[in-house]
């Protein structure tokens, strides 16, 4: 139990990050799946659209929608020198181009390097690029699982696809009612549906 605890509490602590940043070596999915879900405990979210923007509040960062690159989809910063420029020692820019599901989706992904990738002693920078080499890499792919698992929990999104399956939705439907549903982009959708495994016997 103390473990757990601790494991929740570096999301928010640069300090219990410093001392032990073992989130870094995390690259089996079903860690990363299991790691969702105490996430998910911690900020008592129960509802399926998941409150991210809320979530990044509490973990301290400031967001801003700004007119980025096509291919840039966000930027996360955190920096002592940040207080001044934009009075929070982290932030996080969204593009304001990009509809409502990715930009949500870009913020859980954000928040995954943050978790991840950030060792809490020394300035902190990424770049969420939209390039293929860079979305194959294995930093990628790993927060990019988080954030799925984060904004579509794994049994809620299987029981979901599976009442629309059982009612005879065409693959196309299924796919509209959990992007309403989960607030993510179908593309989001479609890669989750992938990755849980759940296309056999979906037309």
């Amino acid at each position: 139990m103390r473990k757990k605890r601790k494991c929740r509490a570096i999301c928010v602590s640069d300090k219990l990050r410093q001392e032990n940043n073992y989130f870094k070596y995390f690259s089996d999915s079903n860690e990363i799946e299991r790691f969702a879900g105490e996430v998910r405990h911690q900020f008592e979210l129960l509802d399926y659209q998941i409150p991210i923007a809320h979530i990044l509040d509490k973990v301290g960062f400031k967001i801003y929608k700004e007119n980025l690159s096509a291919n840039i989809s966000g930027v996360i910063g955190v920096s002592d020198s940040l207080i001044e420029a934009r009075g929070c020692k982290r932030i996080m820019l969204i593009n304001a181009y990009e509809n409502r599901g990715h930009q949500r989706f870009t913020m859980a992904h954000e928040l995954g390097h943050y978790i991840f990738d950030y060792d809490g002693k020394s300035d902190f920078a990424d770049e969420y690029s939209l390039d293929k080499e860079r979305l194959t890499s294995e930093t990628e792919i790993r927060v990019n699982r988080f954030a799925a698992a984060l904004l579509m929990p794994k049994d809620i999104f299987t029981d979901k696809y599976r009442f629309f399956s059982l009612l005879g939705y065409k693959k196309e439907m299924i796919v509209n009612e959990l992007s309403d549903i989960f607030d993510v982009s179908e593309t989001a959708i479609l890669r989750r549906i992938g990755e849980l495994g759940l296309e056999d016997g979906i037309k």
